[in-house]
């Protein structure tokens, strides 16, 4: 037996001793731990061998129980998803150890009797809630209820948007390996069945899954063609290749074929009884290092750029990192009168300014550090960004105080962004649940920037990396101490002052109400006195931050 049908099958035997001992494990609190130690596992092996997990859609093993199939070919599923969005390894880890744990509620005869009650199937997260819920940590027990409150039709926006995933996973998969539909039915069936019923985030996760194409319902399958030849499906894309099947030996041909895809019938999906069918599905194990995601552009790099070189070293070295060029790019082409994509990067530059592309490329190395945290609720804080990158704007153009220009602006707002968004319990926060505020995606960036030690500090340490002015590291470290009103502020005062009331501005017009009303009347005035700002009423600032922008509240995550 090969070393990686080894790994697979040590992978179904940690679930065939999960799930036994899942009661004296949620009991002496070792639950989570068990289920945390065994994702990073499933992790790797997918990493080195994605298209033998692929393959365990359509084949069931024999010598494993009807829960440890169910529970992998679940995994798989959530890990095609997380290879589609470019999930970090993190959030690949938490969903995994937690639908591991979502299915402790069920035994393995409810999956292998014909008469199971389907109404318990279809729940499985209320049958761990009502078994386990005094043994869950807080996190499992707010996406787990979030998976029944979806199943009952509730509003996305109101749950966990992670629990959509565990809930696809699990309807897709269960018929795969349910005693009355496995073996009678192949993922591409239950997966069109889905579709037509789906909308929303159902629809966005399946879009994700239809990226692998042919490969999560050929991979491991059997076909025939009209005259019954039978061969076992190794290769899905580019081209369909499989090994020929005796029915009289009961074996597979030495070598593999090219296949004639379009005469040829899928059949039903099969227990693997014979190992060496696995060993065919192995490809040569890649190193992790290699399957990580290189880094589009990094802050050494855009460092090494300096704004002072002549154009032509200047497009010499950005023609050596294709990110910067198409960055670029985009970029004139917005700036262009004309409104027509500019291509060559001398006029690129030209439209730029050479002493506006190194805070360019910072910009955009924020973006795509924002991106790579992949909160399902990017969107909303995009449109956050943007809300106080424009308050930020519109107080300086209204001092002379302090000097912020509209891309110092948009960097400020960025790092804020980035901060907030590397927080991962926001991941598993609601947009918004009635009669609990407390659990929402708002209150938390509420804490974050109110509160949390931590929060400030990691923000300056962001303005220094890009390159922000040491004022605005100040300002943002001292974010919370204001100066009170006086006769005379020094630029650093005034500075801190622009943050601050520019983010309030930011809560009023985005959140509807400030953080810390009982201080907002001084703010104000404290503000207007440092940065000289016109005497106008603060619901006038708000009217004209509204004039500025169309903000929204998405009320679908994105994964």
């Amino acid at each position: 037996m090969s070393n990686a049908v080894t790994q697979l099958q040590s992978l179904y035997q940690y679930l065939d001793r999960l799930y036994p001992q899942a009661t004296a494990l949620a009991a002496s609190d070792r639950l989570q731990l068990a289920c945390d130690q065994i994702a990073p596992k499933f992790c790797q092996f997918y990493q080195q061998q994605p298209v033998l997990m692929q393959a365990q859609l359509a084949l069931s093993s024999a010598s494993h129980s009807a829960l440890a199939n169910l529970a992998l070919k679940q995994a798989v599923v959530i890990l095609v998803i997380a290879s589609h969005s470019q999930w970090p390894l993190s959030l690949q880890e938490q969903v995994l150890s937690a639908s591991f744990a979502s299915l402790c509620g069920l035994k393995t005869e409810m999956l292998e009797q014909d008469d199971a009650d389907p109404i318990q199937l279809k729940d499985p997260w209320l049958i761990t809630l009502r078994s386990h819920q005094a043994h869950l940590p807080a996190v499992w027990l707010q996406l787990f209820a979030s998976c029944c409150r979806l199943r009952q039709q509730a509003p996305i926006w109101q749950q966990d948007p992670l629990a959509a995933v565990l809930i696809l996973a699990y309807q897709l998969t269960l018929p795969l390996s349910q005693a009355s539909t496995a073996g009678k039915v192949g993922f591409e069936t239950v997966f069109r069945q889905i579709w037509r019923q789906s909308e929303g985030i159902g629809l966005t996760l399946l879009q994700l899954l239809s990226r692998s194409g042919a490969q999560l319902y050929q991979l491991g399958r059997f076909c025939s063609d009209s005259i019954g030849a039978v061969a076992f499906i190794t290769e899905a894309e580019p081209q369909l290749r499989g090994y020929l099947f005796d029915l009289n030996l009961k074996s597979l041909s030495a070598e593999p074929i090219a296949l004639d895809g379009a005469g040829m019938q899928l059949l039903p999906p099969r227990v693997c009884r014979d190992q060496s069918w696995l060993s065919l599905l192995i490809r040569q194990a890649k190193d992790l290092l290699e399957t990580a995601d290189p880094e589009p552009m990094s802050l050494a790099l855009i460092q090494q750029l300096n704004p002072d070189w002549p154009v032509s070293r200047q497009v010499s070295f950005l023609q050596d990192h294709p990110a910067f060029c198409l960055l670029l790019r985009n970029a004139a082409s917005d700036l262009s009168r004309q409104q027509t994509p500019v291509k060559d990067l001398r006029h690129a530059l030209a439209l730029i300014g050479a002493e506006q592309l190194p805070l360019l490329l910072r910009q955009s190395w924020l973006a795509q550090q924002t991106a790579l945290c992949a909160q399902p609720w990017q969107q909303w804080f995009r449109q956050l960004e943007v809300v106080f990158s424009q308050a930020l704007q519109l107080l300086a153009a209204q001092t002379r105080r302090v000097d912020l220009t509209p891309n110092q602006a948009k960097l400020i707002a960025g790092c804020f962004n980035l901060q907030l968004q590397q927080h991962e319990a926001l991941r598993h926060l609601p947009m918004h649940r009635p009669g609990r505020n407390n659990l929402s995606v708002v209150t938390e960036c509420r804490i974050l920037i109110w509160q949390d030690v931590e929060s400030l500090r990691q923000i300056a340490q962001l303005l220094a990396a890009t390159g922000a002015k040491m004022l605005w590291q100040d300002a943002a470290l001292n974010f919370r101490t204001a100066p009170g009103l006086q006769a005379d502020y020094s630029q650093q005062q005034a500075a801190q002052l622009l943050l601050q009331f520019g983010w309030v501005l930011t809560e009023l017009y985005f959140w509807g109400g400030a953080t810390r009303p009982d201080t907002l009347e001084a703010l104000y005035k404290n503000s207007r006195h440092a940065l000289d700002l016109p005497a106008i009423s603060l619901s006038q600032w708000l009217e004209q931050l509204q004039h500025q922008n169309q903000a929204f509240w998405p009320l679908q995550p994105q994964m």
